[in-house]
């Protein structure tokens, strides 16, 4: 029970100070093919680029680097993951890119990890790639989920 309440502070520590100012890490999403059919698997990619004059530090652990919302805000994807607490720091120099690729198959978020999948339903979409646990958001990009 405490390396539980340990591993949690600090990923509550970590995610409260990302080590750089929004302004130099620039986050950038793709998603391919970007129109799909529910369950059809997708490639989203998420590129954290360093913007800044000196070395910034990333997380490179995450469970998913990007959630998918309505064009109202609320965050509908992907489904919740169980994901390991170990950290992955990464040190990017000036100018260096980091890299997340995943596959997904627009499954929706549901009542946890043990609940039946749920998919997206048929509709137009906005997929937001992460950085530093949210705190750095991407400019969405539009997905389309067809019938």
């Amino acid at each position: 029970m405490r390396f539980c309440f340990a591993v949690a502070f600090m990923l509550v520590a970590c995610h409260g100070q990302p080590t750089s100012p929004k302004a130099d890490l620039e986050v950038s999403t793709s998603v391919t093919p970007s129109v799909f059919r529910v369950g059809q698997t997708v490639t989203v990619t998420v590129v954290v680029t360093n913007r800044a004059d000196q070395s910034r530090t990333i997380e490179t652990n995450v469970c998913e680097p990007f959630q998918v919302t309505t064009a109202g805000g609320a965050v509908v994807g992907p489904a919740a993951r169980i994901c390991t607490a170990m950290s992955m720091p990464k040190t990017l120099v000036p100018g260096e890119q980091f890299v997340f690729t995943t596959t997904w198959s627009g499954d929706a978020r549901g009542a946890g990890p043990g609940s039946p999948a749920a998919f997206l339903a048929p509709r137009t979409y906005l997929v937001h790639g992460l950085a530093f646990l949210a705190t750095f958001e991407s400019t969405p990009v539009t997905i389309q989920v067809i019938p």
